[in-house]
């Protein structure tokens, strides 16, 4: 399928235009179940396996006890142990399983978050609505992780007909007189591979919903995130607004029901929002509708792609991201505003670009900064990504310099060296900080690298002080091994002398007082005490 990808990055459009030319209809996949005489279905639970990644655990297990391979959840076509995938299941014993002497189809594992849902919550349904299982006396039985189905994901199965008598989720292993498991009807991937597929089957329950409800009088429809409570995108009630202007329709799916979505959605011309869950509701939209798609972040999005090409969707792909800090599709946050490349399709669709602007306002990249260091607080990404950018601090500096020179100052004025200097010096001092509070644990950091990192060491400062005479030594690496035993300060924050008379124990250790706070001291409740005899 071919899309308009001229208002993209460079880099953005080679990904999309490889993730085009896949097909995602899943080759020579049969509506195959497999039927489990006294098959055991196994209540779901997560953990993280012995390579860290979190999985889950739960299915169906035969008469023998054999786990189900069918009955999994799995990332990628090859059924492994990838992180969020379900390939086993916990340790039962047989005397413990309830029996119930009924036939049963296996639902799936029920995950509360709107877009997994759609595609891996739904992937067995085509079984049961296709065989009618609900006039045969059939139920269906599944699991489930924190939360059971509650509003739109109530709705979702009201409008099947599938009541709630007729689905049952469990909350301890149950032996059933016979498990039909169906082959699920599409399958999603964690990494950025076109290991995404899809079937027609897939299509079934939202081709019944979408047939279940009137059609509403709606021709351009903004699927907006402003109203998310738990939302983790910065800048977009400026591209909402821009869209009002321009004759949109403004919706939040989350405060709508899902008949009053989809019949929104099926009759549109035209659907434009962010990427992510939002659009992934064109899966109810009509057939051939035009679609925009805001990218929050350069990598593709493979399940949106695969939303086109299942509805026959023609798509415009627009990079709206001006995210400058490591983020995961997951977490975000994301930076998003009325750039270039929205700016310039709109003038070439005949649209009013509003609210653009060459530069972002201080206040909204504050907010983002504020946020990226809230969600990535005692997040294990963090410590990781970190250590990656941080590894090659300079680079990494001057990439994002550059973004806050643009925006700081706009790209009419002249920036003179001493503005850029100090500049440089602030946000290279910021980053510090925002290191110092989102990687609280520094337990995987070499003993150079907390130097490095520490809010209490400055290397411009340090060099200046003490190594005017000294070449070819980093000055993180000088006062740990030399610098500290020679009474020098990383800084003036930090005064070495102060802390090894405070806590005689370290002086007697012969330890580098920087390093102990860092890695421990900070931790038992030790006191930072400042330098008396530097200033800055």
């Amino acid at each position: 399928m071919t899309h308009n990808l001229q208002f993209l990055n460079e880099q953005t459009a080679d990904q999309y235009q490889e993730m085009m030319e896949h097909n995602f209809l899943w080759p020579d996949w049969e509506p195959t179940v497999e039927m489990i005489d006294n098959g055991v279905i196994v209540p779901a639970e997560a953990f993280y396996d012995e390579v860290g990644n979190y999985r889950y655990r739960g299915g169906v297990l035969d008469a023998e006890g054999r786990f189900v391979k069918s009955s999994g959840l799995y990332k990628g076509l090859d059924y492994g142990k990838a992180p969020l995938s379900m390939a086993e299941c916990p340790d039962v014993n047989p005397d413990d399983c309830t029996y119930i002497d009924e036939t049963v189809v296996y639902y799936g594992c029920f995950i509360y978050h709107w877009g997994h849902f759609l595609f891996e919550s739904t992937n067995r349904l085509w079984y049961y609505l296709r065989e009618n299982c609900k006039a045969q006396g059939i139920r269906l039985v599944g699991i489930f992780l924190n939360n059971k189905p509650d509003g739109n994901f109530r709705l979702f199965h009201d409008l099947l007909g599938i009541g709630q008598d007729d689905l049952v989720f469990l909350n301890r292993p149950t032996r059933f007189r016979r498990v039909i498991v169906p082959r699920p009807s599409c399958m999603l991937s964690t990494a950025r591979t076109v290991n995404f597929y899809y079937s027609q089957e897939f299509l079934i329950p939202f081709d019944a919903i979408q047939n279940s409800v009137p059609t509403s009088p709606s021709k351009k429809i903004y699927l907006t995130r402003t109203n998310l409570q738990m939302g983790n995108t910065i800048g977009e009630e400026e591209i909402e607004d821009n869209f009002r202007r321009n004759g949109f329709d403004i919706v939040s799916p989350e405060n709508e029901t899902l008949p009053k979505l989809v019949s929104l959605l099926k009759n549109a011309e035209v659907v434009a929002g962010l990427s992510g869950s939002n659009t992934h509701n064109l899966l109810f939209g009509g057939y051939g509708c035009k679609v925009i798609i805001l990218n929050r972040m350069q990598s593709t999005n493979y399940p949106q792609e695969l939303v086109h090409q299942a509805r026959n969707i023609q798509a415009v792909y627009i990079d709206v991201y001006s995210t400058f800090m490591p983020a995961t599709h997951g977490n975000g946050p994301f930076l998003v505003t009325v750039n270039e490349h929205l700016f310039n399709f709109q003038v070439s669709a005949g649209m009013l670009p509003y609210n653009f602007s060459s530069y972002i306002p201080t206040d909204i990249i504050v907010r983002y900064l504020q946020k990226w260091g809230v969600v990535y607080r005692n997040n294990p990404f963090a410590a990781t990504a970190l250590d990656k950018y941080y590894f090659k601090m300079n680079d990494f500096i001057e990439q994002v310099y550059s973004f806050f020179i643009k925006n700081e100052h706009g790209i009419q004025k002249p920036i003179t060296r001493k503005k850029l200097r100090h500049l440089l010096w602030l946000h290279k001092h910021g980053l510090k900080r925002i290191y110092e509070m989102v990687n609280t644990d520094k337990s995987r950091l070499s003993d150079l690298n907390i130097i490095r990192y520490s809010y209490y060491f400055n290397e411009h400062w340090y060099r200046k002080k003490y190594m005017t005479r000294v070449k070819g030594v980093e000055p993180a690496a000088h006062y740990l091994y030399v610098g500290f035993k020679e009474g020098n300060d990383p800084s003036p924050r930090f005064s070495t002398s102060g802390y090894l008379n405070l806590y005689p124990d370290i002086r007697e250790g012969g330890i580098n007082p920087l390093w102990h706070y860092e890695k421990h001291g900070k931790y038992e409740g030790r006191q930072v005490v400042q330098s008396s005899k530097s200033i800055l």
